[in-house]
Parts: C-alpha cells; sequence; structure tokens
C-alpha cells in the first residue's frame, strides 16, 4: 500500500461507520466503509436507496440474505437537476462576494488567500455549479458529471473551455487581478445563458457595482486603512 486516509467515524440514522481510502503503488485505488449490520437492516427498508447505491451497486456476496430488497438503482442520483431562481440568483450573489476578498487580499498582497478563493471559491463553488447547469441544458439534464470538474472539458463549447483556461494564472499580483476580471467575465456569460434557457434575469445592476468596487479596492492607495 502507498497511502491511506481514514475518515473519522461518521454517524449515520443513529449508526456509527467508518471509510478508508487506500492507494497501491501499482495503481489500485480501493474506497471501501465498515458498516454495522443494523445500518444495512435500516437501509434496505427505506423507500430510495442512498445515492452512493443510487449511483450503482453489485452484491459479491451476501451469505444472510442481508441486502434482499434493497432498491434498485436509478442511477439518477448524482446528475444535477434544474435550479430555482432563488438558487440560481443565490448562486451569482455568492460569487460576486466572493469577488471582493479576492480584491482585498490581492491589495494587501496576501497571495495564497487571494489564489484559495479566487481559484477554489470562485470556480469549484460558484463557477463549476453554473457550468453544470449550462451543460444539462444541452443534455436534458442526463447527464452525471464528475466532481471538481473533472472531464468537464469535453462537455463544455470549446471557446466557453478557453476563457476558463485564461482565468488561471501565476503569482504576479497584477495577472491575478486580470484573472479576477476574466473569471467574472466568464460567469456573466455562462450565467446568461444559463439564465436565458431557465426564463431567469441576470444581475446585471449587482455586476456592475461589484465591478465599480473592485476598480476601487485595485486603485486604493497601499496606505490606505479601508481595508485594514
Amino acid at each position: 500500500m502507498l497511502a491511506l486516509y481514514r475518515d473519522p467515524l461518521i454517524l449515520d440514522r443513529g449508526f456509527q461507520r467508518s471509510a478508508y481510502v487506500t492507494q497501491y503503488e501499482d495503481g489500485l485505488k480501493i474506497d471501501f466503509n465498515l458498516w454495522p449490520v443494523e445500518l444495512l437492516k435500516q437501509i434496505v427498508v427505506e423507500p430510495q436507496p442512498p445515492k452512493e447505491f443510487d449511483a450503482g451497486y453489485q452484491i459479491l456476496i451476501d451469505k444472510d440474505n442481508l441486502t434482499t430488497g434493497l432498491k434498485s438503482p436509478t442511477y439518477r442520483a448524482y446528475i444535477s437537476t434544474p435550479p430555482t431562481e432563488t438558487e440560481y440568483q443565490d448562486k451569482i450573489e455568492s460569487f460576486f462576494l466572493d469577488t471582493t476578498y479576492v480584491a482585498k487580499f490581492l491589495w494587501r498582497d496576501d497571495l495564497m488567500a487571494a489564489k484559495y478563493i479566487l481559484d477554489n471559491s470562485l470556480k469549484q463553488d460558484h463557477l463549476l455549479p453554473m457550468f453544470e447547469w449550462r451543460i444539462q441544458i444541452d443534455h436534458d439534464w442526463s447527464l452525471k458529471l464528475g466532481p471538481y470538474g473533472r472531464g468537464l472539458k469535453q462537455w463544455l463549447p470549446q471557446d466557453l473551455w478557453a476563457d476558463l483556461e485564461n482565468t488561471y494564472t501565476g503569482a504576479a499580483l497584477e495577472s491575478n487581478w486580470t484573472a479576477l476580471f476574466q473569471t467574472i467575465n466568464l460567469m456573466r456569460r455562462v450565467a446568461t445563458e444559463a439564465g436565458e434557457a431557465l426564463g431567469f434575469r441576470y444581475p446585471d445592476e449587482l455586476e456592475q457595482r461589484v465591478r465599480s468596487y473592485l476598480h476601487r479596492v485595485k486603485d486604493l492607495d497601499r496606505n490606505s486603512a479601508m481595508l485594514d
């Protein structure tokens, strides 16, 4: 075994279970859980299987017939569903709130903090769901997309993928300011396209107010106490 990750004990339906991720040097990777029998018995009688079961499972051995009655998977547990307008608007507003943190950290020359928000929060938490909605709209909400944007390149239009690539940069502060505004441009495009298909209005006024604020922060004197 090359490396091992142990989850802390998880409380699930009143029972404790544990999970492990093992990576072997020959390339084999195994994720597995240890469950008490009573937990499995409870899941078998529930009307819907857990997400990880609904994604697909295979019974290898069950000498005590504990899995008899386990519901068949629908294979839709990890497929996105259309957002409500509130979910759509909240995602965009949260995105723009986080852009203000990027600006503040860049102004302070706190590169690591700025990069965390820019490349993790803005992209993974806010932009990625918008990408997924945009993709699902073109595929009738039928695709199972990978986590963290895995496989995203094959589903996005080439020009959208190129725009996403341009939002990544190195350590220079000025290039990160550019990347921040390019990320906003990308969110605007994807959210507008998704919103038009879903019947939702993109919040142009919010974007313009935030953009003005970000430019003020960028041009703020380094000796100002405004963002201390």
